[in-house]
């Protein structure tokens, strides 16, 4: 059985990867063309625009695994099916269920390289090329993920520790430096916020250094004018996509704490968790699809179905997404409910094809 299994595996296998190389070919093509726009700003040319697009392919890799997977096995399978190899599998005397475990294993595997990808590949690719990005479209503007943003505005230096959603900035601080590039004064702020058109410092601590020695004041609020755009920070500002899933848990529980929406980061760490699932159904999918027709459907015809089926599915499932974080719904119930209706199609084609 272990020579059946590697047979299937391989045909399966090499069909979803051809389907995922043809998908982020097109894929990537289109991020190169949407970049296009913003060559041209700062120091962001077509080469580091390419190299972006690059190193975002692993994110797109792990957007793209469910439905690649669902089109692998059904091309791989029906392949199979269309030159009669299923029949002769079955004619030797094995059953379907031992088939479908075999297919179940591949499943498995994509699984687990998935997991990978999105826990470790997909986050630091997409921090590296978010950063990459940023520092290209803006000389003042310099990121390192260990100690947030830095920028310089004139004789300013600027540091945040934090990128926040909703244009904001967390634990600010403020170096004022002289002609000759000394210290005058400190400010530090517990967060900023781009409120009507101008930044405004929280729970300010400003340190200024005179002849008489250090004076300090402490402010509720103040208006804080910087050269630093808000599009800026919302292109650097965290990505829940660049996160793990610990890190994603970590940030919900901050912004909680600190009263912000979660929804967004909260929705992305539970798809950490669904995406898995919704990728080993998209397996069991394609195994009654391709034997309740065996050779009676082309290749073509499977296909069309696969997309019709794997598209249908992405929009469902985007619109449950969506609704939940407009009407405010259980996150449970948004996020498991396609889940659960592609189970029940699953398992009636089950009954079908047994």
């Amino acid at each position: 059985m272990k020579l059946l299994d590697r047979y299937i595996g391989i045909s399966v296998i090499s069909s979803i990867l051809i389907v995922i190389s043809v998908l982020l070919a097109l894929f990537t093509f289109m991020g190169f063309f949407e970049e296009l726009d913003d060559i041209g700003q700062g120091r962001y040319d077509a080469r580091q625009a390419l190299l972006y697009v690059l190193l975002s392919i692993p994110s797109l890799m792990y957007q793209l695994m469910p439905i690649a997977t669902l089109l692998g096995c059904i091309i791989g399978l029906g392949m199979l099916a269309n030159n009669s190899e299923l029949v002769v599998i079955r004619s030797a005397g094995v059953s379907l269920t031992r088939i479908a475990w075999s297919v179940i294993k591949v499943g498995i595997a994509m699984v687990i390289v998935l997991i990978v990808i999105g826990e470790w590949v997909a986050p630091q690719s997409m921090e590296t090329a978010q950063n990459l990005r940023a520092n290209a479209k803006s000389n003042n503007v310099r990121i390192a993920s260990d100690v947030g943003l830095w920028a310089k505005d004139g004789l300013t230096m600027i540091n945040a520790k934090q990128l926040l959603p909703g244009n904001r900035l967390g634990h600010v601080s403020i170096y004022q430096l002289d002609e000759q590039y000394r210290l005058v004064e400190l400010m530090q702020a517990e967060y900023a916020a781009y409120q009507g058109e101008q930044w405004v410092l929280h729970n300010v601590s400003s340190s200024k250094l005179t002849d008489d020695g250090v004076k300090t004041q402490q402010q509720k609020s103040m208006q804080w004018d910087m050269s630093i755009s808000p599009d800026l920070i919302n292109v650097v500002s965290v990505n829940p996509e660049t996160l793990s899933v610990v890190g994603l848990y970590q940030y919900t529980q901050y912004l909680r704490k600190n009263g912000l929406s979660v929804g967004r980061f909260e929705q992305t760490l539970w798809s950490k968790f669904t995406t898995p699932i919704i990728t080993m159904l998209m397996v069991l999918l394609a195994i009654p699809l391709v034997f309740g027709s065996m050779r009676t459907v082309s290749i073509s015809q499977r296909i069309f179905i696969g997309v019709l089926i794997g598209v249908g599915f992405n929009i469902l499932n985007r619109l449950t997404n969506y609704a939940g974080l407009v009407y405010d719904l259980n996150i449970v119930f948004y996020m498991f409910s396609p889940i659960a209706l592609a189970a029940v199609f699953t398992y009636f084609m089950y009954k079908r094809v047994y």
